[in-house]
């Protein structure tokens, strides 16, 4: 999810969630959160998953094992946001996070008379929270390119040569823009960029090759890069209609236009991030299992290794006794304190030279 298509399901999620009660909160998983909250007459359990690269938000109807010991931020989120209903959410687009003002405490005053307030923080980054005050720069204007760097990303050559440099500039010039801008006309990418920035729009949805919705975007993307990504155009109505839906029935009664076209979005969009969710808690469970026997290969390996470093100090001791066997029949030809660089020894007729260290007496060569 990048940042725009987040600025969608922000701003919808936002809009919904207003009056929603908070019931309980969980977190099953390193780096997931689950939240059960009843809004419009119904439960619904919003799901989650904070990092960088892939953070995922979504409805879903199936249930994780929970630890029987919750780890102390879950704690913290039941003490203050549990059982209480939340308000309009702020977005904060530059840091991908949503604010929910927590209704219970609108009321609440410290000593000196001045009332508080207290925030829960979904951040995609860092995670949810409970905070008195919004960050500092929260909401804070994005910096959008000039057209000039529309024009250069728009270039076949510029996603390759140019990537580094604009993502520090430009935060919004998210990977996948840069990839759709480098397959545009340069006027089609102005176009573009004016429609992101100006926030309004729907999200674009898409089925992979064997019909199975796969993934969603703030912008149509071009022909190449649907050919890249093996993706496929489809309406809302065929990610709903699809057989993996498993949130049929999930929608909230007295809903106006708007918000059932914002719900039937965040449902679209829950069903594909739902899928992938659980593809990955699988790959997780499966490396999992495969780690005792992973751990035992990698021991075997290592005792391997030291059979194999043993056995080759061993042959040299045998090379070295050979040489000492040697030097022991003409040892007495030597003082005991000689040293010296080598020796020569006749052996079955043949003159053979044994080194020697000369800081060390023949007989300690010997030795």
């Amino acid at each position: 999810m990048d940042l725009h298509s987040f600025r969608i399901i922000g701003s919808q999620l936002g809009m919904l969630l207003d009056g929603a009660r908070v019931e309980k909160i969980h977190s099953p998983l390193s780096s997931v959160y689950t939240f059960s909250i009843f809004s419009r007459g119904k439960k619904l359990r919003l799901v989650i998953r904070y990092e960088r690269r892939q953070p995922l938000l979504f409805f879903s109807n199936r249930k994780l094992e929970n630890p029987q010991q919750p780890p102390a931020k879950a704690m913290l989120l039941r003490k203050y946001a549990g059982g209480r209903r939340i308000g309009h959410g702020k977005i904060d687009l530059a840091n991908r996070a949503l604010a929910f003002p927590i209704h219970s405490y609108a009321f609440d005053e410290t000593p000196d008379g001045e009332k508080t307030v207290r925030y829960l923080i979904l951040d995609m980054v860092s995670g949810p929270d409970i905070v008195s005050a919004l960050p500092e720069g929260f909401q804070q204007p994005l910096v959008w390119p000039d057209f000039e760097i529309v024009d250069a990303l728009c270039e076949p050559s510029a996603y390759r040569n140019n990537t580094e440099a604009v993502w520090q500039q430009f935060s919004v010039l998210s990977p996948l823009l840069r990839d759709s801008l480098s397959h545009m006309e340069s006027m089609d990418g102005r176009a573009l960029l004016v429609d992101l920035e100006s926030g309004e729009g729907d999200l674009f949805f898409y089925k992979d090759a064997d019909g199975r919705p796969a993934f969603y975007n703030a912008w149509p993307l071009p022909d190449a890069v649907l050919r890249k990504r093996g993706l496929v155009p489809c309406s809302i109505e065929d990610i709903l209609r699809s057989s993996a839906n498993p949130l049929e029935g999930s929608f909230p009664g007295g809903l106006s236009q708007e918000e059932y076209l914002a719900f039937s979005s965040l449902l679209a969009v829950s069903i594909i991030d739902e899928a992938r969710f659980f593809a990955d808690v699988s790959n997780l469970v499966r490396k999992e299992a495969l780690a005792p026997e992973k751990k035992k290969e990698k021991k075997l390996a290592r005792l391997r290794a030291k059979l194999d470093q043993e056995e080759t100090r061993l042959t040299g001791m045998k090379d070295l006794r050979k040489k000492a066997l040697m030097l022991q029949q003409v040892l007495w030809q030597y003082p005991s304190e000689a040293r010296l660089a080598d020796i020569r020894v006749e052996e079955d007729g043949k003159t053979e030279r044994v080194e020697l260290n000369p800081l060390l007496s023949v007989r300690e060569n010997m030795a």
